[in-house]
């Protein structure tokens, strides 16, 4: 289960990549005529978001859970946890610095309204995350090395607790 600590950092980028698609209809029904591209730009910024949820969520079974995605595509990750060790805080940092250079490479000029919104909050939060990377551990909701309100001893029985029984 996300807690407090940790919707800011994880919830951000999960909320902004799903409802850039929601968004993106009503985005493209206010985009003026005469701005030549931007629904073209709106939806190719929207397919990058997909691309780049798609890769986050595949590291992050027990955030698929939580979401009610592990359905389809993403069944595999009802029976996983997600790692949650010092080099895979590490690998995430590296993953999201790669992301982060795609990003950028989207020209954000194109964009307006709603596509404009969605891509500046997503930039934001990986640039966040990006300010954690000179630290050897811990990301932005879990700071600290250890900790005794954090852990796997805490988080892994309340995430299986909170998750409804299988039909």
């Amino acid at each position: 289960m996300i807690d407090r600590r940790q919707f800011p950092g994880a919830g951000g980028c999960v909320l902004a990549g799903l409802a850039s698609a929601s968004l993106r209809q009503a985005a493209l029904a206010a985009t003026p005529a005469s701005v030549p591209g931007a629904a073209e730009a709106g939806a190719r910024v929207d397919a990058l978001f997909e691309v780049l949820m798609d890769e986050r969520l595949r590291q992050n079974p027990q955030e698929l859970t939580t979401l009610g995605l592990d359905k389809g595509k993403y069944a595999w990750a009802k029976s996983k946890l997600t790692d949650a060790s010092v080099h895979a805080a590490l690998e995430f940092k590296k993953d999201n610095a790669a992301r982060l250079k795609r990003v950028r490479a989207f020209d954000r000029t194109a964009l307006q309204g709603h596509d404009l919104a969605n891509y500046d909050t997503v930039a934001y939060t990986m640039e966040t995350i990006a300010r954690t990377e000179p630290f050897q551990y811990g990301d932005l909701t879990h700071p600290y090395v250890v900790s005794q309100l954090t852990g796997a001893y805490q988080s892994v029985p309340t995430f299986r607790d909170k998750q409804p029984p299988e039909r």
